[in-house]
C-alpha cells in the first residue's frame, strides 16, 4: 500500500454518527446450500471456507486494513494494512440454537447488528451459521458503514463468491503488511491535501458566474429536500433508539413485481415503498394513531456511484426525502402517487447536498445531537440491485440475502429491498423497544402485496388474516 488512503466526509460522517446505542454496520443474512460446507458428520468445514476466502483477499486488499487515527496536523484518519491480520478473526463459525431454521438465523443477525465493532481490526466479519437445518448453512456478512456502502457491498460479495459451482481454489498468496506512512509523510500529505484545495478554491473564484450557478444549484437542491422534510409528521416512529435490534423480511417474485411495476407504469422502487406505506398505516392504525391525509416521509438512498471512478468500495450515497400517502386507502392510487414523488424529488433533489450537509455537522461535532432530534424523516430506505444470476462459495449455492441497512439517531426502522436470482427480498431492521408490534408492519406490507396483485382498493387492515409471509 503506498498512496494515502484518507477516509472521505462520508466515512466521518459514520463514524460520527456511532455509540453504542448506534452501530452504524450494515449486515446482510444468506443460505446456503450445505453439501460441498459440512462434513461427514455434519460439521460446517470452517477452515477449508477460511483458505477459500482468504484466497480471494487480493480482489479485495482493503479487507486487510484497519482505521488509523491521526495526531496535529496529520489530516484525516487514514486506512492502513493490518500486520496482525488473521483470517480467522474474521471469517467465524457459530452453532444456532436448536430447531435451528430461519427464526433462529434472524434471531442471530439481530444480536450481531446490535453490537458494536472492534475498530482495532478490519471493519468485517463472515459468520458460518451450523445448526440451521434442511440440509442448509446460514451465513453472516458484517460490514463497517465507514468501509463500504450497500452497492460497494454488493461489490465485495461478487469479489468474494464465485459465478458458478466449479470454482477453482486459489491458494492464498503470501502477504504481508506495508508499514503505515510516518508523521512526517502524513504532515507532509496533508499540507499537499490542503494546497491543492486551495488552488480548486482559487480556481473556482475565478470563474464567479460558474460558481454561483453550482451553488445556486445545491442551494435549491438542499431547500427543495427540506421543504419534503418540513413536512414529516410527529408520530411514534421517531424517538431515540437504543441498542437492541429486531429484523423481518418477506419474499417476492421480482418478475411479478417487475410486471406489476409496469402495469401501474411505475419502477420497482415504488412498488416496494407503497409496500411501506401499506405496513406502516397498519403499524399507526393499530397504536391509535390518526392516518387521514398523513405522509410519511422516507429518506431513500441514491447511489453516487460513477462508473468512470471504478470504485469497488467507499461511500458514494446519497439522499432524497419521499412523501409515502399513508392516508390514501386505495393502493393503487397511493402506488400512483408514490411513482409522481419520486420522480419530483429525482428531478429536483440532488442526492448528494443532504450528504454535504451531514459531513458538516460531522465536523462541528453535533452530527448525534442533530440526528436524536430532527425531524425531516421518518423512516430510511435502500433499494438494491444484486446480481441476477446465483452467486456460489466454496461450491455452495446462495439461495437467499437478506439485506440489513443500519438505523440511527431517532429514525426506528430501516428499511431495504435487494434483488438476487429473481427474488426481491424486502427487509426491515428495527428498534426493538420502539417496534414490539414488527409483526403487524410485516401482515400489513404483505396484504398490501396482495391488494396490489389484485387490483383491490380494500383497505389493507381489512385483509390482515390471509398474509403468509
Amino acid at each position: 500500500m503506498s498512496a494515502i488512503e484518507r477516509l472521505s466526509l462520508a466515512d466521518l460522517t459514520n463514524l460520527a454518527v456511532e455509540a453504542p446505542d448506534t452501530p452504524m454496520h450494515q449486515g446482510a443474512l444468506g443460505l446456503l446450500e450445505g453439501a460441498t460446507l459440512v462434513d461427514r458428520e455434519g460439521r460446517v468445514r470452517i477452515e477449508r471456507i477460511r483458505t477459500h476466502i482468504e484466497g480471494r483477499l487480493e480482489r479485495v486488499p482493503q479487507l486487510r486494513r484497519v482505521l488509523y487515527q491521526t495526531g496535529p496536523f496529520q489530516g484525516r484518519p487514514l486506512w492502513v494494512d493490518d500486520p496482525g491480520f488473521r483470517i480467522e478473526n474474521h471469517v467465524l463459525l457459530a452453532r444456532l440454537p436448536t430447531p435451528g431454521g430461519e427464526a433462529a438465523a434472524l434471531e442471530f443477525a439481530e444480536g450481531m447488528m446490535s453490537s458494536l465493532m472492534d475498530r482495532t481490526r478490519p471493519l468485517w466479519e463472515l459468520w458460518f451459521l451450523d445448526g440451521y437445518g434442511h440440509g442448509r448453512v446460514g451465513v453472516f456478512l458484517k460490514l463497517h458503514h465507514v468501509f463500504a456502502d450497500g452497492q460497494a457491498v454488493l461489490n465485495i460479495i461478487s469479489l468474494l463468491f464465485d459465478l458458478e459451482p466449479g470454482h477453482g481454489e486459489v491458494v492464498p498468496v503470501h502477504w504481508s503488511a506495508s508499514p503505515a506512512p510516518s508523521d512526517r509523510a502524513l504532515v507532509f500529505d496533508n499540507a499537499a491535501r490542503k494546497a491543492r484545495l486551495a488552488v480548486r478554491l482559487a480556481r473556482q473564484l475565478a470563474h464567479p458566474i460558474v460558481l454561483a450557478r453550482a451553488s445556486a444549484a445545491s442551494a435549491r437542491g438542499l431547500w427543495e429536500a427540506l421543504k419534503e422534510g418540513f413536512g414529516a409528521p410527529h408520530t411514534s416512529l421517531n424517538r431515540p433508539i437504543g441498542s437492541r435490534r429486531r429484523v423481518g423480511v418477506i419474499r417476492l417474485s421480482l418478475a411479478e413485481v417487475k410486471a406489476l411495476a409496469h402495469s401501474a407504469e411505475a419502477k420497482v422502487n415504488d412498488v416496494f415503498l407503497d409496500l411501506i406505506a401499506g405496513g406502516l398505516r397498519e403499524v399507526l392504525l393499530a397504536r391509535g394513531a390518526a392516518v387521514d391525509e398523513i405522509s410519511i416521509r422516507a429518506s431513500m438512498a441514491v447511489s453516487l456511484h460513477s462508473a468512470r471512478d471504478g470504485a469497488m468500495v467507499g461511500n458514494h450515497v446519497g439522499s432524497m426525502i419521499v412523501p409515502l400517502p399513508i392516508g390514501e386507502v386505495d393502493v393503487r392510487a397511493r402506488l400512483a402517487s408514490i411513482a409522481e414523488a419520486t420522480s419530483r424529488a429525482k428531478a429536483k433533489q440532488r442526492g448528494a447536498v443532504p450528504q454535504t450537509f451531514m459531513a458538516l455537522l460531522a465536523l462541528s461535532g453535533l452530527t448525534r445531537f442533530f440526528i436524536r432530534r430532527q425531524h425531516l424523516v421518518n423512516v430510511l430506505v435502500t433499494n438494491l440491485a444484486g446480481p441476477p444470476f446465483p452467486l456460489y462459495i466454496a461450491g455452495a449455492r446462495l439461495e437467499d440475502a437478506i439485506p440489513i441497512p443500519p438505523i440511527a439517531g431517532n429514525v426506528t426502522a430501516s428499511f431495504a429491498a435487494l434483488s438476487y436470482d429473481g427474488r426481491l427480498d424486502v427487509s426491515v431492521h428495527a428498534d426493538l423497544d420502539s417496534w414490539p408490534d414488527l409483526d403487524v408492519l410485516m401482515r400489513g406490507m404483505g396484504a398490501t402485496w396482495r391488494q396490489l396483485q389484485s387490483g383491490s382498493a380494500v383497505p389493507a387492515e381489512q385483509g390482515l388474516t390471509a398474509l403468509s409471509a
